[in-house]
């Protein structure tokens, strides 16, 4: 009997990050999906509305996890309390800030690209700045 894989939050930006963003960006919808199998709670959070980023789950229908705004990253981390790591991919110096302010590790998507589109955790954090500990209530708000 195998033991299931950990499981761990991968927060996903839309815009300049996923295949479907404007610009596209290049993570496939399929990586995130390998992502989920692997043990990813996978979802989006996005300076897009909830209803947009719900509408383009649902255009490759996909179930995500949650959807969020990247203000709402902690909100994210708060509603999986026992995930072992917490990462947002995203392609922007805003998407880092949101990210270390909610105690999440940051992956620039432009480290990614279609060849090398991580799925597992440790690739995931192979690739990520670590975050600079646990978030507090003052590293809620923005630097």
């Amino acid at each position: 009997m195998s033991c299931p894989a950990p499981e761990y939050v991968l927060s996903l930006d839309i815009d300049g990050t996923l295949e479907t963003g404007d610009p596209p960006g290049p993570l496939s919808m399929e990586s995130a999906l390998r992502a989920r199998e692997g043990g990813a709670i996978i979802g989006s959070c996005s300076d897009r509305t909830l209803t947009e980023q719900r509408i383009m789950w649902d255009s490759r229908q996909i179930t995500p996890d949650f959807v969020a705004r990247k203000t709402e990253l902690m909100d994210v981390r708060n509603t999986f309390p026992d995930a072992v790591a917490y990462i947002h991919v995203g392609d922007t110096d805003v998407d880092r800030r949101w990210a270390r302010a909610a105690g999440f590790s940051f992956v620039d998507s432009h480290l990614l690209s279609e060849v090398a589109s991580s799925v597992d955790l440790g690739s995931w954090l192979a690739l990520a700045e670590p975050c600079e500990g646990p978030p507090t209530r003052a590293r809620q708000r923005l630097p």
